[in-house]
């Protein structure tokens, strides 16, 4: 992953309200594909088991959606997304 960005998130609980993203998604172990640098979105490559990570980034405000097809970013493996605003 060759870009971070911090995210603004009022649920968060930081002093600071921001969350890093992408380092929460590749601390869990997680295959991230950032895209937004090209106008598209983050991948998280998986299917159902991540639900439970997807639904905690729901509570932070931060949206996903599931493609069981995936992109050509993912190689048409199964992948969550988001084009969530970035600060």
């Amino acid at each position: 992953v060759s870009q971070q960005h911090t995210f603004n998130t009022s649920n968060q609980g930081n002093k600071n309200g921001t969350f890093n993203l992408i380092t929460f998604l590749c601390e869990k172990g997680l295959t991230v594909i950032d895209k937004r640098a090209s106008g598209g979105a983050i991948w998280v490559v998986g299917g159902s088991e991540l639900f439970p990570i997807i639904k905690e980034l729901a509570t932070k405000g931060i949206r996903f959606s599931f493609a069981k097809n995936g992109s050509q970013s993912t190689q048409n493996k199964p992948a969550w997304y988001t084009v969530s605003t970035v600060e």
